[in-house]
């Protein structure tokens, strides 16, 4: 762990730059009349505010106040963290106790100053060298481009939020006259005007909401295994294809994008709805999923992010050059009729989602014990499958709130949206989630919305409540208090169902269409 300290004096010289700006302010009563003092021997400049009388320093206020680590470790740490080490590894590197790195990472999860500081001092130009330079067709910008589209799921197989979104961008897209090709890894009985979707009939589709790294071998075999058998029907079909560029949904999709790319010499767009930094949970990441997520990004034209959070993730965690990355937020597609059913015995706090890792649901049960505390009528549901499911069943009764929480498994849709309309609170405390898509369908639901700070919707969502995911006391307030203020209720599902449905997938396809567009004429 060498640190020179050239590289020590330009985070500090960077700390000052990204806290200040242009102005030093006092953190304590937002005085701009404040004056220098010294500076502290770990080479902190120190102020005094005249207003309000009290010192601070350049960390006061942020996750390097009152650190054990000095600077030199800290640098270190967020460099790991961009790599996706896990803390174990960090623990290691730095030579410090597991609880002490555990304790640093958290302070660093979702922390706005953390992340422009990666960002910054991280930034390196990344340049990909050609082994050869090929003639390239300057191609005239089609008004309504032909796009050959790869995506893994597609109704009816639609695992988490990635099928739904897939599906709503397709018929946007086709509605404003994009001529499109889709290649799905299956059969599917959906028909769209305008869309030409071609089943690859692939033996064997699996499941993606496996935690990677807590995965069976067997398990990632078989799913590389599918990969290279669509990469391979991929490729036999886009022989007879006439397209103009490539649009690729997520990482099982983007060998086959690469090869296409560099055989027929067409631009790439890839689509980010999650990453396994996301999907890690913060504990690690299977390096060989992350390679090729990385790779893919680097090559490509263009990379489309569904939030600014994911953004700030592609850009510290893959080095992937920002200006490449284009935010398209996800919207809500059509809404199906519910009718309410009659008066419920139990309030419902409802999570719904993938059960893993990244949903953080364990968090959400052990608010749930902590409610339970407080009120007696409360039933919390946990809606939904993964490999965590049998782990949280047991963590409740460890609890002794076993018949407080109910698991239903898998739903179809038609009981995922009466369960929408039964629901008093909706809770999404994910440890890392792009999006969060199920967020906006409470919320135009009329259910008030709780979310972790790192899910990409409240950026779309503006009037719900946020929490830290790993803050359970605060979680179980907040839930407390959409169960027992009718004023804070009304609020949030009035104002949070408008910004809900503020968006529709028209306009968002219209924003992907302007890169296609961008791409083609740079291409």
């Amino acid at each position: 762990m060498l640190i020179d300290y050239d590289s020590k004096s330009r985070f500090l010289d960077l700390l000052r730059k990204v806290r200040w700006k242009d102005r030093v302010l006092c953190p304590r009563c937002g005085s701009g009349e404040v004056r220098p003092k010294k500076t502290s021997k770990r080479g902190f400049h120190t102020y005094f505010c005249l207003s309000c009388r009290r010192s601070f320093k350049d960390t006061t206020g942020t996750f390097l106040e009152r650190s054990r680590l000095k600077i030199e470790e800290w640098i270190v740490l967020l460099s790991e963290l961009r790599k996706g080490s896990s803390i174990r590894h960090i623990s290691k590197v730095l030579g410090r106790p597991y609880n002490t790195t555990y304790y640093a990472v958290k302070k660093v999860k979702g922390d706005k100053l953390a992340t422009l500081l990666l960002e910054e001092f991280f930034r390196k130009p990344v340049e990909v060298e050609r082994e050869e330079k090929k003639e390239r067709v300057r191609l005239t910008v089609p008004a309504k481009p032909k796009v050959l589209m790869l995506a893994w799921e597609f109704p009816p197989y639609c695992i988490g939020g990635m099928g739904k979104v897939c599906y709503e961008l397709v018929k946007a897209l086709a509605k404003l006259g994009v001529d499109l090709t889709l290649l799905v890894p299956y059969e599917t009985n959906v028909s769209l005007g305008g869309v030409r979707i071609i089943s690859l009939n692939l033996t064997q589709v699996l499941p993606s909401y496996f935690s990677s790294i807590f995965a069976l071998r067997s398990i990632y075999h078989d799913v590389f295994k599918a990969v290279e058998e669509y990469t391979r029907k991929a490729l036999e079909i886009a022989r007879n294809l006439d397209f103009d560029i490539i649009h690729a949904h997520d990482w099982l999709t983007f060998r086959a994008a690469l090869e296409l790319k560099h055989r027929y010499h067409k631009p790439l767009v890839v689509h980010l709805h999650s990453t396994e930094l996301d999907r890690g949970g913060g504990l690690g990441v299977n390096q060989l999923i992350y390679e090729v997520e990385r790779e893919a990004m680097l090559q490509a034209e263009r990379v489309i992010a569904v939030s600014e959070y994911e953004r700030r993730v592609l850009g510290y965690g893959y080095h992937v050059p920002l200006e490449k990355v284009k935010v398209v937020h996800n919207a809500l597609g059509e809404l199906p009729r519910m009718e309410l059913n009659g008066r419920k015995f139990k309030k419902l706090v409802l999570y719904l989602g993938r059960v893993t890792l990244q949903k953080g649901v364990d968090y959400f049960v052990r608010a749930a014990k902590l409610v339970s505390e407080k009120r007696n009528d409360v039933l919390f549901v946990v809606a939904g499958d993964g490999d965590m499911l049998y782990q949280l069943m047991e963590l409740a009764a460890d609890l002794e709130i076993a018949d407080k929480v109910a698991f239903t498994g898998r739903l179809s849709d038609e009981e995922v949206w009466q369960l929408y309309s039964l629901a008093d609170v909706f809770v999404l405390p994910s440890v890392s989630d792009p999006f969060g898509l199920v967020a906006l369908e409470a919320a135009a639901c009329c259910v008030p919305v709780i979310a972790s700070k790192n899910v990409g919707a409240i950026e779309v969502l503006r009037h719900c409540l946020t929490t830290d995911f790993w803050d359970v006391r605060e979680l179980a307030s907040k839930i407390l208090a959409c169960l027992e203020y009718d004023s804070l209720r009304e609020e949030l599902i009035n104002n949070g169902r408008r910004s809900a449905l503020a968006r529709s997938w028209e306009d968002q396809a219209r924003l992907v269409l302007e890169i296609y567009g961008e791409v083609i004429k740079a291409w």
